[in-house]
């Protein structure tokens, strides 16, 4: 069914038309960044649908801040105050992707000519380490199912196992 309607309106789900001028202008400059994207810098479309997504978040939550002309001023409270708000209780995984569009959508803002600083710069997530997720330790219940499971191996590679 999707890929009818798809077929159809050229692209599914259609999206909503905007009601008021903040959204048109949240939704062209969503559309400006989304071809910056795919023409300059070559990412795939699910990557740009997910920071055209939170760009478009950061903008709603600007509020007043994100109309065409306050955003030129746009300043390092701003960033700070959204990023408190929008990553509160978060796993640093998640707040680390947030941290990346964001990024990129303060670059291209700049790079656009629509805000006066390149605040980019100032936006720094959580650092994130190869096999962070591996637990150093297993708990008692996952031994004794490790255990009991080789224990029952009878065979060369399963009495092995339950050496270890």
């Amino acid at each position: 069914m999707n890929v009818f309607l798809r077929l159809v309106y050229g692209h599914w789900p259609v999206t909503a038309t905007p009601v008021t001028a903040i959204e048109a202008f949240h939704r062209d400059l969503a559309q400006g960044y989304d071809a910056w994207m795919r023409e300059l810098r070559g990412l795939a479309s699910v990557t740009r649908s997910t920071r055209t997504t939170q760009a478009l978040v950061f903008l709603t939550e600007l509020g007043p801040r994100g109309e065409q002309e306050r955003l030129a001023h746009l300043g390092a409270c701003d960033i700070d105050a959204y990023l408190q708000q929008r990553c509160k209780g978060l796993r640093r995984q998640t707040i680390e992707g947030y941290t990346v569009c964001l990024r990129s959508f303060l670059r291209y803002l700049h790079g656009s000519g629509r805000t006066a600083l390149d605040l980019s710069s100032i936006v720094i997530g959580p650092r994130i380490y190869d096999n962070e997720q591996i637990p150093s330790a297993l708990r008692p219940e996952e031994i004794q199912t490790i255990v009991a499971a080789t224990r029952q191996d009878r065979s060369p590679i399963g009495r092995r196992d339950y050496a270890f």
